[in-house]
């Protein structure tokens, strides 16, 4: 079926047509049960960068769907709104570089000033170097709702609608992030569809929520 011998056409048109073919098939019946199932709309959005194919794909096929660009970054720092979630950032992330915490956290006072500072623990880094005050989560909680705008907006969001957020997938980070946020301001439920889905060190709560992905 080739009619081009470049190698990068070759890898197009023998691989990722036929998965990403297959993956966006798949979403839009997933996206058409849900619709069936709960007798509500169903708006696909694909988070970008990573959603950019798949929604190319998509579009190609027929569907529509909106691309909106939250990150994981984004996302963790719209869900800073207590002190609760700092501690949990803190617990589960990987480095103790205050530079790189107070980046994330984009709080107030001693971790402003802490980009030299050698590296501590986590347990440093939250008892005595990084200042989280009312200020700092009502900041965060402002964030958030530009953030929800964002996704209103682009993705024509109306009350009451299923939210599926399609991306390449492997932690589902940003859905589980979000999802509160959106789900509180907007009244929609959101569902995750993924390309690859990787389910190691996923809480029990995080399991238990919409995430799926495609059946490779």
């Amino acid at each position: 079926m080739r009619d081009d011998g470049d190698a990068a056409w070759r890898i197009g048109h023998d691989v990722f047509r036929p998965v990403f073919d297959a993956f966006a098939r798949w979403v839009a019946d997933e996206a058409a049960a849900l619709a069936r199932d709960t007798g509500r709309p169903v708006r696909l959005l694909f988070l970008l960068r990573d959603g950019f194919l798949p929604q190319c794909v998509s579009e190609a096929l027929g569907e529509s769907g909106a691309a909106i660009a939250i990150s994981r970054f984004t996302a963790r720092r719209a869900s800073f709104v207590d002190v609760a979630a700092v501690h949990d950032y803190l617990d589960t992330e990987s480095t103790d570089r205050l530079d790189v915490l107070a980046t994330q956290l984009g709080p107030v006072g001693k971790a402003r000033r802490a980009r030299s500072a050698r590296p501590r623990p986590r347990s440093v880094a939250t008892s005595s170097s990084l200042t989280w005050s009312s200020a700092s989560c009502s900041r965060a909680s402002a964030f958030a709702k530009r953030l929800v705008a964002h996704v209103a907006r682009e993705g024509r969001v109306a009350r009451g609608d299923v939210v599926m957020l399609v991306d390449l997938g492997y932690h589902g980070t940003v859905q589980r992030l979000i999802t509160p946020a959106l789900e509180t301001a907007l009244g929609v439920t959101v569902e995750g569809r993924y390309l690859l889905l990787r389910d190691s060190g996923a809480s029990a709560r995080h399991q238990a929520r919409a995430v799926r992905s495609a059946p490779l």
